[in-house]
C-alpha cells in the first residue's frame, strides 16, 4: 500500500510538472489574466491603507477633467474586488491551486514617497486573495528602474504619469498605440483607429466620443491598470517665501517666486527635491525634473501660461497656420529672443532640434513618442518662419509643441548622431542658465542676462536646487531652514505633517499625477529582444 501511495504521488507530481510546462512564461499575453488582475483591485482600500485618504481612485488612464474622460474600469470591473470573477478567468487560463499564476511585481521604494511599500503590501494581499496567484515583490533604485520598466524588462511594474501637454491623447497614446514606447508593447488596430481619428479631428465633440470609445477598449484589454490620482504639494518656509507659481504640469517658474515681507537677502532661492536629473538632452529626457529645468532655461514655440494649463505663444508670434494641400503648419517667430551669449534665436534652431530628434527616434523614447507620430520634417524658409510637415491636421498641435522634443537648440549644442544625457552646457532663451551641476547633489542656475521678458523686482539672482534621497530628509531640511521650498516628491503624508508645523505652509499645487501598473503585453524576452 505504501508503494502504491508513493506511485500515486509520483504520478500526481508528473502531472503537475506537465501542467506547469503548459503555462506561459509571459502570462500577461493572455487578456483574461490581465482582466483577472483588474477584478482583484480595490482602489479605495489602497488609498485608505497607504496614503491615509490623500488620493482619489482612478478608473481610467485619462483623469477626470480632460476631454472625453470616463470611468471605464469602474464600468467594466466595479469598484471593489471581485475574487470569483478573477478566479473564473484564471482557471480558464489554466491556473489552479496547485499551479498558481506567479509573477514579480516591481516598484521603486522611495521615488513615489515612503508609502510605496504600503501600497504594494496592499496590492500583494489583493492579488493573493485568491490561492490561484502568488506574488513576489521586487524593488529597484529609480535611476535603473525607470529605464527597465519602459523597455520591457519587467512583466508588471508601477509608474506615475503627468501630462506632457494637456490633452487626453497624451494619457493614452504613449501606452496604447501600436508604436507606443512606454513599456506596454500593446497593439490593436481598433485602438489605433480610435486614436488616429481623434488625433486628426478638430471637432472637440467628435474627439471626446472617440476618446471615450478608446478608454472602454483600453479597460477591456487592460492596457495598463490605473490606480490613483495624487495631488502634488509644495511646502514653503514662511520666514523666507510667501508664494510660488507652479502649474498643473509642474512648471515651477522660479523667477515668479515671492519672498516674504522683510526678507532682505533675495539673491538665492533654495529649492529641495527628491527628484533627480536623468538627462539634459531634449530628445532623451522624459522625467519631470528634467523638463522643469528645460522650461526654466529655454522657451518653446508655445508654453503654459504661468500657474495654469492654458497654452499660449512662447517664441511664436501667433497660432500655427495649417495648409491642407501641403500638409504643413507654418509658425512665425518673434524677434528678440536671445541666448546668454547674445546670439539671437532663429527658426533654424527649431529645425535643428526636430531633424535631430527624427534621426534619433529609434533610440529616443521622447522622439518616438512626441515627434515621429506627428511631424515628418521641418524647414526654415527664413530666420522668422518655421514650416513643419505633418500627415494631416492635428487636433492638439499647439499643446504638443509645448513639449521638450520641440525646444530650440543652438548650433553645436548637441551632436546630430547621438544622444547626450549630460552635455557640457545647456543654454536656451529662457530666464535661467545652468552654471553648475553635481550629480545627486545640486544644480545651480543663474539669470540669463538677455532674457527677453525681464525679471520681476525682487526675483532671485540664483536658484540652488538640492537633491535629497527621501521626503523625510527634505522635510527636515525645510523645517530647519536649510531650504526655502520643499518641492516634489514630498508625498501627501509628509506634506500634511509639514503643513502642521509652525512657520511652514503646505500648498496644493493643483497638479496631479496618475499612478498605474504597467503591463508588458508581449513578455520580457520579446520586449528586450526588440531593443
Amino acid at each position: 500500500d505504501d508503494m502504491a501511495d508513493e506511485d500515486d504521488m509520483a504520478d500526481e507530481d508528473d502531472m503537475a510538472d506537465e501542467d506547469m510546462a503548459d503555462l506561459p512564461a509571459d502570462p500577461f499575453i493572455d487578456v483574461g489574466v490581465r482582466q483577472a488582475l483588474a477584478y482583484l483591485i480595490d482602489r479605495d482600500e489602497i488609498i485608505d491603507r497607504s496614503v491615509q485618504g490623500f488620493a482619489d481612485p482612478l478608473y481610467s488612464q485619462v483623469p477626470p477633467g480632460f476631454l472625453g474622460a470616463n470611468e471605464a474600469f469602474l464600468d467594466v470591473y466595479g469598484s471593489g474586488a471581485d475574487v470569483a470573477a478573477a478566479e473564473e478567468l484564471l482557471r480558464d487560463a489554466g491556473y489552479s491551486e496547485d499551479n498558481p499564476l506567479t509573477f514579480d511585481l516591481w516598484y521603486p521604494p522611495e521615488h513615489y514617497g515612503t508609502y510605496a511599500a504600503q501600497i504594494f503590501q496592499v496590492l500583494e494581499e489583493q492579488f493573493e486573495a485568491t490561492p490561484l496567484i502568488q506574488v513576489e515583490l521586487q524593488t529597484q533604485e529609480w535611476s535603473t528602474y525607470v529605464g527597465a520598466a519602459i523597455s520591457g524588462e519587467y512583466n508588471i511594474s508601477y509608474l506615475g504619469w503627468f501630462f506632457d501637454y494637456p490633452d487626453p491623447s497624451n494619457y493614452i497614446e504613449p501606452f496604447a498605440l501600436c508604436d507606443a514606447t512606454i513599456g506596454t508593447f500593446y497593439c490593436s488596430d481598433e485602438m489605433d483607429g480610435f486614436l488616429n481619428s481623434a488625433r486628426a479631428s478638430t471637432d472637440q465633440d467628435e474627439r471626446a466620443d472617440l476618446y471615450g470609445q478608446a478608454q472602454t477598449l483600453y479597460a477591456e484589454d487592460v492596457v495598463t491598470i490605473p490606480l490613483t490620482l495624487e495631488t502634488e504639494y509644495v511646502v514653503l518656509n514662511d520666514a523666507r517665501v510667501s508664494d510660488v507659481v507652479i502649474g498643473p504640469a509642474f512648471d515651477f517658474n522660479y523667477e515668479l517666486t515671492t519672498f516674504a515681507d522683510g526678507v532682505e537677502d533675495t539673491s538665492d532661492l533654495l529649492v529641495g527635491t527628491t527628484d533627480q536629473v536623468t538627462s539634459l538632452d531634449y530628445q532623451d529626457a522624459y522625467a519631470v525634473h528634467d523638463w522643469e529645468l528645460f522650461r526654466n532655461t529655454n522657451v518653446g514655440l508655445y508654453i503654459f501660461e504661468p500657474g495654469t494649463a492654458n497654452v499660449v505663444p512662447g517664441v511664436a508670434a501667433g497660432d500655427p497656420v495649417f495648409d491642407a494641400e501641403a500638409n504643413t503648419y507654418t509658425i512665425e517667430i518673434e524677434e528678440g529672443w536671445l541666448y546668454p551669449d547674445g546670439t539671437e534665436l532663429v527658426a533654424g534652431d527649431f529645425v535643428r532640434a526636430i531633424e535631430r530628434g527624427l534621426a534619433l527616434a529609434e533610440e529616443s523614447d521622447v522622439a518616438s513618442t512626441l515627434l515621429t507620430p506627428y511631424v515628418t520634417g521641418a524647414e526654415a524658409p527664413d530666420d522668422r518662419t518655421l514650416v513643419l510637415s505633418v500627415d494631416g491636421p492635428i487636433g492638439f498641435f499647439t499643446q504638443l509643441l509645448t513639449s521638450a522634443a520641440y525646444m530650440p537648440v543652438p548650433e553645436g549644442a548637441f551632436p546630430d548622431d547621438s544622444l547626450t544625457p549630460f552635455p557640457d552646457t545647456l543654454v536656451g532663451v529662457g530666464p535661467w542658465q545652468i552654471v553648475e551641476y553635481t550629480e545627486n547633489e545640486q544644480t545651480v542656475l543663474e539669470r540669463n542676462p538677455n532674457y527677453r521678458e525681464g525679471f520681476p523686482e525682487g526675483a532671485p539672482e540664483r536658484v540652488i536646487i538640492t537633491y535629497y534621497q527621501d521626503p523625510q530628509t527634505m522635510g527636515l531640511a525645510v523645517e530647519n531652514g536649510e531650504i526655502d521650498v520643499a518641492w516634489r516628491i514630498l508625498g501627501p503624508i509628509e506634506a500634511s505633517r509639514l503643513g502642521e508645523v509652525e512657520g511652514l505652509t503646505a500648498i496644493d499645487t493643483g497638479g496631479g499625477s496618475i499612478r498605474y501598473l504597467v503591463i508588458n503585453h508581449i513578455g520580457i524576452t520579446a520586449a528586450t529582444s526588440e531593443e
